[in-house]
């Protein structure tokens, strides 16, 4: 998470907020693979959007 000290929120609000949202969307794909229910996730992210 070392991306923050370069982009604080205070200075680039959008850009950290987008890189915000990739960064918890790779942890939690990550967590979906390590608990073996990423076929299952995937298709609820898709019913959301």
């Amino acid at each position: 998470m070392c991306i923050d000290k370069y982009s604080p929120p205070e200075m680039l609000p959008y850009v950290s907020h987008d890189r915000e949202n990739a960064l918890r969307l790779a942890a939690q794909e990550r967590f979906e693979m390590m608990t073996g229910s990423q076929r299952k996730n995937r298709n609820q992210r898709r019913t959301l959007k």
